[in-house]
């Protein structure tokens, strides 16, 4: 068993889809799957996550929300999340939703 830590600085960028001998990963049905040990894991009272998230099909007010709705379950409560949007040339869907999707997550 691995000791538990802290990070003052971790780093979630998953992919859209993955499948490997552990199972299959979707992050519009698992992100808070993953954010949730990312959460614990960071310093309390300092402790920051930039985390992404590239599908198109989740508005980012949306993935705010349930980051948020994850720190709450999870006893860690979210201080503030920083949004950092893509430059202007950054190409967005038909739909005007951008897949890339980027915060910094204050713990």
């Amino acid at each position: 068993q691995v000791e538990p830590q802290q990070f003052d600085l971790i780093i979630l960028d998953p992919p859209t889809f993955s499948a490997s001998p552990f199972g299959a990963v979707d992050i519009v049905r698992d992100y808070q799957s993953l954010f949730k040990p990312a959460l614990l894991c960071a310093r309390p009272r300092g402790g920051r996550i930039l985390a992404t998230n590239h599908v198109s099909a989740v508005a980012l007010p949306d993935w705010i929300d349930a980051l948020r709705r994850c720190g709450e379950k999870a006893g860690r409560p979210i201080r503030d999340i920083e949004v950092l949007r893509p430059e202007a040339d950054f190409p967005a869907m038909a739909d005007g939703n951008h897949p890339l999707k980027v915060v910094v997550v204050h713990v």
